[in-house]
């Protein structure tokens, strides 16, 4: 039986993204694509990618997995949006996903190709930007077929 979430409250963006990725958390930094990363105490935190990924042209899709490993809060979910050096590639990689409250596991990323472009993505390179959002009233936590998703690309269940 799944119990009702209990109220869990951080005095920073930091504290609450340290609880999230307890062993990948990383705090802003430069990656050598360029592309900065997230952390700290900023209200958006960035996900790495953990494969090079080559996507060819005209709406190709492929799955790829992040570098982080998450342990969301009963009472957050998180919002991924595209990175915008990413979408001005034509790349999306936000494809409606909600990163339920209590979900656990890696993330897997679907990618899609917009362009008319052969896109190269490099492992660690940074894909999505998280946005955090507290439930408002009281949840149930997470329960789905991905949870305690492994470390890898996971096709549809």
């Amino acid at each position: 039986m799944n119990k009702h979430v209990t109220n869990i409250s951080y005095n920073s963006y930091n504290e609450l993204w340290r609880d999230i990725f307890k062993d990948h958390y990383q705090d802003k930094y430069q990656h050598e694509s360029g592309l900065s990363g997230g952390g700290g105490n900023y209200p958006f935190y960035d996900i790495h990618l953990k494969q090079e990924v080559i996507l060819l042209p005209e709406h190709r899709f492929c799955l790829a997995s992040s570098i982080e490993r998450f342990t969301v809060p009963m009472n957050w979910y998180l919002l991924p949006k595209n990175k915008s050096s990413i979408a001005r590639l034509g790349i999306d990689a936000s494809f409606n996903t909600v990163i339920d409250n209590g979900f656990n596991g890696w993330l897997t990323i679907e990618i899609v190709n917009h362009s008319n472009a052969t896109v190269y993505l490099r492992a660690g390179q940074p894909i999505l930007k998280l946005e955090a959002r507290q439930c408002e009233l009281p949840c149930l936590p997470y329960g789905g077929k991905y949870q305690n998703q492994p470390d890898k690309p996971v096709s549809s269940k």
